[in-house]
């Protein structure tokens, strides 16, 4: 029987300095990649993340042995970065429709906006396919 410990919880036993985690002989795994992303998040403690990727450390008992001697007790809280939504970077039927006419993925069609943003009333007609008005004048499809 395996048991998974949760990264979270080994971050938090290693900024608390609880008491010390023994991996054993593979009896509890902990996706170290995790933890490594945790502590990245934090300006004090990226520099040893930093450190154990750079060395692909990949035992676990070395990398947590490592994050728990070398940083200090101390509550850590950074947020993870996440990839922002296409309708809140761009006008979402605007990349919508250049992923239809031009056969592009989200990410080149993210790419195009700036480039075609002068013809994009031409693009969106190009994908209506009829419908309705509603109250302010905008098609619905």
């Amino acid at each position: 029987m395996t048991d998974i410990l949760n990264p979270f919880d080994v971050a938090k036993n290693i900024n608390s300095k609880t008491g010390n985690i023994s991996f054993g002989d593979k009896a509890k795994k902990v996706p170290m990649f995790v933890v490594n992303k945790t502590f990245s998040n934090t300006i004090d403690s990226l520099m040893y993340a930093n450190e154990v990727n750079k060395f692909s450390i990949d035992d676990n008992q070395m990398s947590y042995d490592f994050y728990y001697y070398a940083l200090p007790k101390k509550k850590r809280f950074g947020k993870y970065n996440k990839k922002p939504k296409a309708d809140e970077v761009y006008d979402s039927e605007f990349v919508d429709a250049i992923m239809e006419v031009y056969k592009y993925s989200t990410e080149k069609a993210l790419q195009c906006t700036d480039i075609l943003s002068d013809h994009r009333d031409d693009i969106i007609k190009l994908v209506f396919k009829g419908g309705m008005e509603n109250k302010n004048g905008v098609k619905r499809r």
